[in-house]
């Protein structure tokens, strides 16, 4: 089973021959270029792999044109949806900085030592994330 992580999605349509407006977090332009592979779906055990086929960046908005979409109707179709890369693909994040999913499972305390409980998920939403902490598991 290849190993896929989520770095962005796609947040609509551009123009009529199939482009997709993309969100990502910030200073990671640079990994959407021509000929890169992606991967795109609700899920990162059903995406489907897809070639970069063109890229524009306006207005601090990068637009790409995908191998498996060919027209409006079908990039309209995928608003929603992830962008996964390969393990392999995957930027290390800035000393002091963690990805999310491996933080997920680790205790949490305050700066006293007290056991809050252990981070079990975190969802994303536009008010901001909402982390779920439940009982006690390990310590990381």
């Amino acid at each position: 089973m290849v190993n896929r992580y989520a770095v962005g999605w796609i947040a609509g349509a551009f123009g009529i021959k199939g482009y997709v407006k993309l969100r990502y977090p910030a200073g990671h332009e640079q990994r959407f270029k021509r000929g890169h592979r992606i991967s795109i779906g609700p899920a990162a055990e059903t995406a489907a792999v897809a070639t970069i086929e063109d890229v524009i960046v306006r207005n601090q908005q990068v637009l790409v044109k995908l191998s498996v979409i060919r027209n409006r109707t079908e990039a309209e179709a995928r608003r929603g949806e992830g962008i996964f890369v390969e393990e392999e693909d995957v930027h290390l994040p800035a000393p002091g900085s963690y990805f999310i999913h491996d933080l997920v499972g680790c205790s949490v305390k305050t700066p006293e030592g007290e056991i809050l409980g252990v981070l079990e998920n975190v969802f994303r939403s536009a008010g901001g994330d909402l982390w779920l902490f439940g009982a006690e598991r390990r310590m990381c």
